[in-house]
């Protein structure tokens, strides 16, 4: 018998290795579609105000869209900044007294929070859009950010 050679000896780990990274593509695009079928909901869950348990509904749910947003490979300041936005909006958010109105919103947070998701969305969009990626990171305002920070921080 002859000796493999180093090819032959390097081929089952370089079977393995495309193998893990063809499993890990396929995982992202999937987590990718899951946090995009989760932030569909983000517009229902900031105008459902009035209940006992409407705060803390939402905050559950920001929990789990930003465990998937990051799982999804959405950079922290972009999920940061969407936590932020729905916040905002949810607070902006007021009764206006007649049943046929409902709730309406104060100032822009509604701009904001479209602006946002718009982001994040476009973060999820195909990954080798590298353009639109680098765009949507960047557009996030750097007050927001630095912001983030702080209160980390602290």
């Amino acid at each position: 018998m002859s000796e493999p050679t180093l090819l032959q000896q390097l081929l089952p780990v370089g079977t393995l290795l495309l193998g893990a990274g063809i499993a890990s593509v396929g995982r992202r695009n999937e987590s990718r579609r899951k946090a995009a079928e989760l932030l569909v909901e983000i517009d229902r869950k900031v105008w459902t105000k009035g209940g006992e348990s409407d705060w803390l509904d939402l905050q559950v749910y920001l929990g789990q869209l930003e465990v998937a947003l990051r799982s999804a490979g959405v950079p922290q300041r972009l999920v940061d900044d969407l936590s932020r936005a729905a916040v905002a909006h949810w607070h902006a958010a007021e009764h206006s007294g007649d049943p046929d109105v409902g709730l309406y919103i104060r100032g822009d947070e509604d701009d904001r929070l479209r602006s946002s998701k718009g982001r994040v969305l476009d973060w999820l969009d195909r990954p080798w859009k590298l353009y639109r990626r680098w765009q949507a990171f960047r557009s996030v305002p750097r007050v927001a950010a630095r912001t983030a920070r702080t209160a980390r921080s602290t």
